[in-house]
């Protein structure tokens, strides 16, 4: 199912084609409490709408800050395990209110990388 599990409390899923999948595990959201929103890192809030339509393509190091997840106990980052750029960003999760990460967070993917090939 999920390939690993990291420190940060994310899962991680490896695709055949190199694509890493991170979301927030369970444990993580007994920490947060209810999530009520998610900020991609790479964004200007004077823009927000704008922002979140040219979050692909981004270069991100390891250990950047990816997001952030905004919760009734306070915010909790979502790290990149790896170097690569970001391939997508689950924008139906991030405009969501309530957020249905909440109800599965197995089942709600943040945002998937592509590994930068050595």
């Amino acid at each position: 199912m999920y390939n690993t599990i990291n420190d940060h409390h994310q899962w991680v899923l490896y695709k055949k084609n190199g694509t890493l999948i991170i979301g927030l595990t369970e444990d993580a959201l007994k920490s947060t409490g209810e999530v009520y929103g998610i900020v991609p890192a790479h964004h200007d809030e004077r823009r927000l709408n704008e922002a979140f339509t040219h979050q692909t393509g981004i270069h991100i190091n390891a250990c950047d800050r990816l997001c952030t997840i905004r919760s009734e106990n306070g915010d909790w980052n979502i790290i990149s395990p790896i170097t690569g750029t970001i391939c997508g960003f689950n924008w139906p999760l991030v405009l969501a209110y309530p957020s249905p990460i909440n109800q599965n967070p197995y089942a709600a993917w943040i945002i998937k990388l592509k590994p930068i090939s050595s």
